[in-house]
């Protein structure tokens, strides 16, 4: 018996949509192993060591963490407390002597030393104490911002110091606010409005020593700087 049009249209429908599906199946199945096969590059510019790194070491994902808490507190200070860009840094700034990472510390990748390198960066962190006390006692309420800041830079201060052979050298002592120099001096403000812009500037040489210690401590991932091929 012949089908009339009506019983044909349905079934012509069913059949093209079940060849849509085929075919994307197949599209799918097709692109899939392609997928796996090319990995997206790296965009960033960035260039990547040759053992790419499974897993981030606890150290390095640490020092991110610091360094956006601590870019966010500084961000408040603009937004909350309207202590951005200041003509007064420049005078600030003479009267300051925030830790910094230097090329002859051995942190760069070119001449990179290991021990001297995470010397300088431990006995920084330990400086760094007494200005982000500072910091704290500038904020008001969000004070607690630094508290848990300085309690995250104490702790990355005790991997750093665990992972060199001789922690103890040169005054690398836990627990101690840093080297003399860095003991001496404590910021003075004789009003609110400067004791912020300096609170600022601390935060902001903060972030960048910060910045350079991650790059630093992504060299000991590297199979030389884990083995201490790079010397001291």
């Amino acid at each position: 018996m012949a089908l009339s049009l009506r019983t044909i249209v349905p079934i012509l429908t069913q059949l093209r949509f079940l060849a849509l599906a085929l075919s994307l199946a197949l599209s799918l199945a097709l692109l899939v192993p392609s997928i796996h096969a090319s990995p997206v590059p790296d965009s960033s510019g960035e260039e990547e060591p040759s053992d790419a790194r499974q897993e981030t070491p606890k150290y390095e994902s640490l020092a991110l963490l610091i360094q956006s808490e601590a870019a966010l507190l500084k961000e408040e200070l603009c937004t909350k407390h309207f202590v951005c860009d200041n003509s007064m840094e420049s005078l600030l700034e003479n009267n300051l002597n925030l830790p910094k990472i230097n090329r002859e510390d051995g942190c760069f990748k070119q001449g990179f030393r290991k021990e001297k390198c995470l010397r300088k960066i431990t006995n920084s962190l330990l400086g760094f104490e007494t200005y982000l006390s500072y910091v704290e006692e500038t904020m008001g309420i969000e004070s607690k911002k630094v508290e848990s800041i300085k309690y995250k830079t104490k702790h990355l201060t005790e991997l750093l110091l665990a992972l060199m052979r001789k922690p103890n050298a040169e005054g690398v002592t836990p627990g101690t606010p840093g080297t003399p120099e860095n003991r001496q001096t404590r910021p003075q403000a004789k009003d609110t409005w400067t004791q912020k812009v300096t609170a600022r500037l601390i935060l902001r040489d903060f972030i960048l020593f910060i910045q350079k210690t991650v790059r630093a401590v992504r060299f000991l991932s590297t199979s030389g700087a884990r083995n201490g091929s790079l010397g001291v």
